[in-house]
């Protein structure tokens, strides 16, 4: 799942937070020794599966940024773990361009999201979903304004159970104008967060695992990977603190004399913190509040929406904490930006490369490095 608030949806990034480890995956098959293997097999699945309420779940565990498929696990301040596993899908429109289907087990309970459907104000929506080669069914799904579109309770348990041990899912959302949509359900359901999703509700009381970082960070290094394209890994001293900071950026392709300085960053904070910015916006028309920024990815319909300015007297920048566009840019091979508040044109960004610099693996394991000294 893509970076987020921690507790609801679950973080690409996701992006969320963030967003995303590799390396834990063999962190958790190291661990998982006392889990049995599940199989394509129901039955079998239900003779393996542990005495009730002895299962212990993982959190720390984290998928990288690159590609579609996305899972993180971790332990909130109420013990409880919470694991999520999204697939992102190109939708023209979908916020960003593009929709997540996430599966969730959130404080026991097992939930499915779709992040990125516009307008989902009303109620609830007629969802059809068709697993495999079955027949279309029906389904509603209660609209959650921003945060999309839910399933949730017996309706959610029935559905996962439908799902389990299928290979395919195709939905749609008519009054949306969402899919068909394919979610190639195999892989949803075959991350190291699988028996978290299967025990989901059914966890240990007070024993929890945390899968330990394994990654050491890259430092002491900066490059180009065109003439658009930047990255650089530099300690700096905070205090008696050394602290490292990872960033990537991006300059518009065409920009005119007011947008020069102009760069799309993505940023892994001293702090640890996972940073979608932009950076560079001119000082004359800026004041602290939220502006309105239009955003297409490749050939979507553009998202309008606001994020927050602010300025220190040197230099302007916009943080961004929408985990739908960070899920856009995974996906997107250009963004055009525009933003009239600041009387910005459109400007379009070469997203070629962006996850591919050799100071990525940084980014993948932003706020979860392992001890020891770094490398350059």
């Amino acid at each position: 799942m893509l970076p987020s608030d921690g507790l609801t949806h679950p973080r690409a990034v996701l992006i969320a937070w963030s967003s995303l480890l590799l390396l834990c995956a063999v962190a958790v098959v190291a661990c998982n020794d006392d889990i049995p293997d599940w199989s394509a097999d129901p039955a079998t699945v239900e003779t393996a599966r542990l005495q009730p309420e002895t299962y212990v779940p993982l959190a720390g565990a984290q998928s990288p940024l690159q590609g579609p498929l996305h899972y993180s696990s971790w332990l909130g301040q109420d013990n409880h773990v919470y694991s999520g596993v999204s697939y992102l899908i190109a939708e023209p429109d979908a916020s960003y361009g593009v929709l997540e289907f996430a599966v969730a087990c959130t404080q026991g309970r097992v939930e499915f999201h779709m992040f990125g459907a516009k307008e989902t104000a009303a109620d609830s929506f007629a969802v059809e979903v068709r697993i495999d080669s079955g027949s279309a069914v029906q389904q509603r799904w209660q609209g959650v304004g921003a945060r999309g579109l839910e399933l949730i309770g017996e309706d959610a348990r029935s559905f996962y159970a439908e799902l389990r041990f299928a290979k395919h899912l195709s939905i749609t959302v008519p009054e949306l104008r969402i899919g068909p949509a394919d979610v190639p359900v195999s892989r949803l359901f075959n991350t190291p967060l699988q028996d978290n999703l299967d025990y989901c509700g059914d966890y240990h009381p007070t024993e929890r695992r945390v899968a330990e970082p394994t990654r050491v960070p890259l430092t002491g290094v900066s490059g180009a990977l065109s003439p658009y394209l930047t990255y650089e890994a530099a300690e700096s001293a905070f205090g008696s603190r050394i602290i490292l900071t990872s960033s990537v950026r991006v300059a518009p392709l065409q920009a005119d004399e007011s947008v020069t300085d102009l760069r799309f960053v993505l940023l892994c904070s001293g702090a640890g913190q996972f940073r979608v910015r932009l950076e560079g916006l001119n000082l004359e028309y800026v004041s602290n509040g939220l502006s309105e920024f239009i955003v297409t990815m490749d050939d979507s319909i553009a998202t309008n929406s606001k994020w927050w300015v602010s300025s220190n007297g040197e230099e302007v920048v916009a943080d961004v904490g929408e985990s739908g566009l960070f899920a856009g840019i995974l996906l997107a091979d250009s963004m055009t930006l525009q933003i009239p508040d600041l009387e910005i044109e459109p400007v379009v960004f070469d997203l070629t490369g962006l996850l591919e610099t050799p100071i990525q693996a940084n980014l993948d394991h932003c706020g979860s490095y392992a001890e020891g000294e770094s490398t350059s």
